[in-house]
C-alpha cells in the first residue's frame, strides 16, 4: 500500500460583525446611537421596565439624505398608559411617525430626516416586559426591500414593484383575471372594481364574506376622519381626518365605476410606480443605465424593465419628466422629477369646513351631512354643513334655527329615510363632558326654516346614557335608533 503525504491546511475566517448597540436600562436621560446598525431596549431581556420610565434614543445617521428603519422585536406595555414615541426628527417638534401601546407588534417604522427619536414613557402603575426593536440606517428607505435599485437616496422600482420602498406588488394575482395591467396598475374591466379587480358588481358573481383592496398609497394616512357612500354617483367621500401631526380639511372621492381617486376639483390622483415628488440626478441615472448595461453583457441577464427601457430613450437632455400630467415647482439643471402626477386645486376661494377631525357625517338625498369635529386650535365646532355631489358645493344649513346643539366629537350623525329627519347623539363636550342629548333636525329643500330640536326619551336609562365614539345606525321597520359600543361615563348597563 502506497501512502500519500497531505497537508493539513487550517484556514481561519473572521468575521467582522457590524458594531451592534444593547441599551441598558432606561435611566431618564437620552442615548445618541450613530452606529449603522443596532438594537435598543429598555432593558435587560425577561426582565420589566420600570414605573415612571422617560428614557430617548436618539438615531443619527451619516447624512441627512439617508433613511432610518426601526423594526420592533416585541412589544408589551400597559396598554393606553405604557407608551412609545416615535419621530422624525432630533426633537418632540418633528413629525411623529408612530404612537404604540400594547402588545401588538407594529409595522416597520421608516424615517427620512436622518434622525430619529424614539421616546418611551410609562405612568406609576404597572410595567411590563416593555420592547426591543432593530434599527438600520441606510441610503434608501428599506433598501429598496431588495426590489428595486437605489439611485440618489431614491428607490427606482423593479417592473412588477412599487412605492416608495418597493415593497407593494403591482397588479397582484394578474389583476384577479378581470383586468389588464397598464405601467402598474390594474386596469379594470367591466363590471369589476377595486385595486386588483376583484370586486364584482354582478350580483351572479359576487363572493361574499370576504374582504377586498380598493386602493392604497393614493389618498394621505388618517383618522378620525368621516367616510360616507353615495349611491347616486357609486362613490365614497373621505373628509377630513388626523395624520398625527396635521388637521385636515381636504375632501377625497373614490369612484367605484373607474377604480380611482379624485380631489374636490376633480383632478385624478394616482398611486404611480415611482416615488412622488424626488428630484434624481441624471447622472446617477446614467452610472445605474450603464452598470446595468454592462450586468446584462457579461451575464445575459433578464430582459430590461420598463424603468429601463424608458432610460435607454432618453436623449441628451440634461431635465426629463417621467409623466406630464401634474405640477410642481420645476427641477433644477442635471435633475429629473419623478412624481405621480397629482394636480393642485385651482385657488379659487370656495365656501366649504375648514380642517376638522372627529366630526361626523351621514347619507342625505343629493350628498352627504357633517356635523362638528375638533379644529386645528383645539376648540369644536357646532357647524351643520351639506355637500351637494352634483354641484361639488358646500352649504352652511341651519344658520337661521333658534336653538343649536353644542359643539361635540366623536358624535354620531344618522338619517332616517323614512321620516327625513338627521338625528345627532352622544359625543364628548369641550372640556370632555360626554353628552347623554340626541338632537333631530329636518332640511328644507327651499331653504326655508330649518330647526334644531332635543328629543327626551320618555323611558329606560335614558339619562344614564353618556357615550362617545359609538357607532349608531337607524332601523326604518322599528323606527328605532340602534347604538352600539363606545365609551360611556358609567357602565351600568349593557344594551343595545
Amino acid at each position: 500500500m502506497v501512502q500519500v503525504p497531505y497537508q493539513l491546511v487550517l484556514a481561519l475566517i473572521v468575521i467582522v460583525a457590524p458594531s451592534v448597540t444593547y441599551s441598558t436600562s432606561c435611566d431618564k436621560s437620552r442615548k445618541v446611537l450613530t452606529d449603522s446598525w443596532g438594537i435598543i431596549s429598555d432593558g435587560p431581556i425577561g426582565e420589566n421596565y420600570t414605573h415612571d420610565t422617560h428614557c430617548e434614543w436618539l438615531i443619527k445617521a451619516n447624512s441627512t439624505d439617508q433613511f432610518i428603519t426601526l423594526k420592533f422585536l416585541y412589544m408589551n406595555t400597559e396598554c393606553s398608559y405604557d407608551y412609545v414615541f416615535v419621530y422624525d426628527g432630533y426633537s418632540f417638534q418633528a413629525p411623529l411617525l408612530g404612537t404604540f401601546s400594547g402588545k401588538n407588534d407594529p409595522q416597520n417604522i421608516v424615517a427620512s430626516s436622518g434622525y430619529m427619536l424614539i421616546l418611551m414613557y410609562s405612568d406609576t402603575n404597572y410595567m411590563l416586559d416593555g420592547f426591543q426593536a432593530e434599527y438600520s440606517i441606510s441610503n434608501c428607505p428599506s433598501n429598496c426591500t431588495h426590489h428595486g435599485q437605489c439611485v440618489a437616496h431614491t428607490c427606482i422600482c423593479d417592473t412588477d414593484w412599487g412605492g416608495e420602498d418597493c415593497s407593494r406588488k403591482l397588479c397582484a394575482n394578474q389583476c384577479s383575471g378581470h383586468g389588464d395591467c397598464i405601467e402598474g396598475q390594474c386596469l379594470c374591466r367591466q363590471g369589476y372594481v377595486g385595486q386588483y379587480c376583484s370586486l364584482s358588481d354582478h350580483d351572479q358573481d359576487r363572493e361574499g364574506n370576504r374582504w377586498h383592496t380598493l386602493s392604497q398609497d393614493v389618498i394621505e394616512a388618517r383618522t378620525s376622519h368621516s367616510a360616507v357612500y353615495v349611491d347616486d354617483t357609486d362613490a365614497l367621500y373621505v373628509f377630513g381626518g388626523f395624520n398625527l401631526n396635521l388637521v385636515l380639511g381636504d375632501l377625497k372621492v373614490y369612484w367605484f365605476n373607474s377604480s380611482r381617486w379624485e380631489d374636490e376639483d376633480g383632478n385624478v390622483l394616482e398611486s404611480g410606480k415611482l416615488s412622488h415628488g424626488h428630484l434624481v440626478d441624471a447622472s446617477a441615472l446614467a452610472a445605474l443605465l450603464n452598470k446595468e448595461r454592462e450586468k446584462e453583457s457579461r451575464w445575459g441577464l433578464r430582459t430590461p424593465t420598463i424603468l429601463q427601457n424608458i432610460i435607454y430613450s432618453l436623449t441628451d437632455n440634461n431635465t426629463w419628466n417621467y409623466r406630464h400630467h401634474g405640477e410642481g415647482s420645476n427641477p433644477g439643471p442635471g435633475q429629473l422629477r419623478l412624481y405621480r402626477g397629482s394636480r393642485q386645486a385651482n385657488g379659487s376661494e370656495v365656501v366649504r369646513p375648514g380642517p376638522r377631525f372627529g366630526h361626523a357625517a351621514c347619507r342625505y338625498p343629493g350628498g352627504f351631512l357633517l356635523y362638528g369635529g375638533k379644529l386645528p386650535d383645539g376648540s369644536l365646532s357646532s357647524e351643520l354643513w351639506l355637500y351637494n355631489v352634483t354641484a361639488r358645493s358646500w352649504d352652511l344649513r341651519a344658520l337661521g334655527s333658534n336653538f343649536t346643539p353644542p359643539p361635540l366629537s366623536k358624535h354620531t350623525l344618522t338619517y332616517a329615510p323614512d321620516t327625513e329627519h338627521v338625528y345627532l347623539v352622544g359625543g364628548s363636550r369641550q372640556h370632555g363632558e360626554f353628552s347623554n342629548r340626541i338632537y333631530r333636525i329636518k332640511l328644507s329643500t327651499v331653504g326655508g326654516d330649518e330647526q334644531w330640536t332635543e328629543l327626551v326619551p320618555r323611558g329606560g336609562p335614558g339619562l344614564e346614557f353618556r357615550v362617545t365614539a359609538h357607532s349608531t345606525v337607524y332601523d326604518v321597520y322599528s323606527k328605532s335608533l340602534l347604538i352600539y359600543g363606545g365609551i360611556l361615563t358609567q357602565v351600568r348597563y349593557t344594551y343595545v
